[in-house]
């Protein structure tokens, strides 16, 4: 029952004002299914019957509101772009639903395919203001979504931001290394089981996670950077001054400069990722790091000449689980690459799993019989 609180009450947090609108558009659609029901055929006797639900919706719409106080100049000024083209787009719309009570047939129809214009042109218009603005708007919307966590999370101490870093601006990490400019020794990060339960806040891991401290790791052999995300797979990344994209021998888009150690800590249990980033902030890689300890994460990639930034964030004293929506704020700092990699165990590793804790193998045993799985 918690859980499933948790999860009502962050739902309505979030939604709450989209379900406050929604209410009379599906009486609305209430009327028009009873309407019918009872034999109202015609369209005139449909709307007189849904007329006042439909203009209840019209009218509690959120554009008819000027954006939220507080914002980022840019952004308000984005937002209300936004919302007077939804504005015009009730014009046709109205149009639309007055003329079809009237039986003006295609009069409604060319008015109801004209209700989404004014959004495709303003959206197009927007492409080409000035680079400078649109980067202030991305800036804004990362400020708004920090500001709104750390209420949440209820931190006392607001979360430092700096507008001039990335392609949206970024907190202030927690540490920061820059790149070493050289290549270093051979180094190693494995996780620990742990330190994977403290991270967790359990005294025993699940299986995946008892899997993935059993068979993951990060090294550095000189030359290349080994990432292996356990039975999912791994893959060598050629690293070295002036390295091309197509000499990676990776399944990585582009060339990786920074890795991210990002945790986040919901009360007791806290979840740890590791991100690597190209030269725009975007995710070329999104990997788990539980177990792994962040000073030896550090020396990897700075033997293999990446900038090191560590975020420790709070988030709100639920698990990520139950958390619903997930926050946004990692996504507007560090957006995915096209071609994101974000490794995963198939559903024919997951069977051969469940398959391998039936047969109470030793947890040590289980790398081998999911890899199996997975060339199989």
């Amino acid at each position: 029952m918690s859980v499933l609180r948790h999860r009502c009450r962050a739902f309505w947090m979030r939604r709450r004002r989209y379900v406050l609108t929604a209410v009379p558009a599906l009486a609305g659609a209430v009327c028009v299914a009873v309407g019918l029901r009872q034999g109202a055929t015609t369209a005139r006797e449909v709307w007189i019957e849904s007329a006042l639900p439909c203009l209840l919706t019209a009218f509690s719409w959120r554009v008819w509101t000027a954006p939220e106080e507080g914002l980022a100049d840019a952004l308000r000024l984005r937002r209300l772009s936004r919302r007077i083209a939804l504005r015009v787009s009730t014009v046709p719309a109205m149009a639309a639903a007055v003329a079809l009570p009237l039986r003006f047939g295609a009069a409604s129809v060319w008015a109801a395919l004209l209700v989404p214009v004014p959004l495709l042109v303003e959206t197009v218009l927007w492409q080409f203001t000035p680079r400078a603005l649109r980067r202030d708007v991305r800036a804004g919307r990362v400020l708004e979504e920090a500001q709104t966590l750390t209420a949440r999370a209820g931190q006392d101490r607001p979360l430092e931001f700096d507008p001039t870093r990335g392609r949206s601006g970024w907190l202030v990490p927690d540490r920061f290394l820059p790149a070493p400019g050289g290549l270093g020794a051979m180094c190693s990060a494995h996780p620990s089981r742990r330190r994977g339960r403290e991270m967790l806040g359990v005294r025993n891991l699940p299986p995946e996670d008892e899997l993935w401290v059993h068979s993951a790791y990060l090294h550095w052999t000189g030359q290349a950077l080994v990432v292996c995300y356990g039975p999912a797979g791994s893959f060598r990344i050629q690293l070295g001054p002036n390295t091309p994209p197509s000499a990676l021998g990776s399944p990585l888009a582009d060339v990786p400069v920074e890795l991210v150690w990002l945790r986040e800590n919901y009360g007791q249990a806290s979840e740890v990722r590791l991100l690597l980033l190209d030269a725009g902030s975007r995710r070329l890689l999104t990997m788990p790091g539980l177990g792994m300890s962040d000073s030896k994460v550090a020396q990897v990639a700075q033997a293999a000449g990446l900038a090191y930034s560590q975020y420790e964030l709070r988030m709100p004293a639920v698990l990520p689980a139950v958390e619903l929506p997930r926050h946004n704020l990692v996504s507007l700092m560090f957006p995915r690459h096209l071609h994101h990699v974000q490794p995963e165990l198939s559903r024919r590793q997951r069977a051969a799993l469940e398959q391998a804790i039936t047969m109470k193998l030793p947890p040590a045993r289980w790398a081998a019989m999911v890899g199996r799985a997975g060339r199989s």
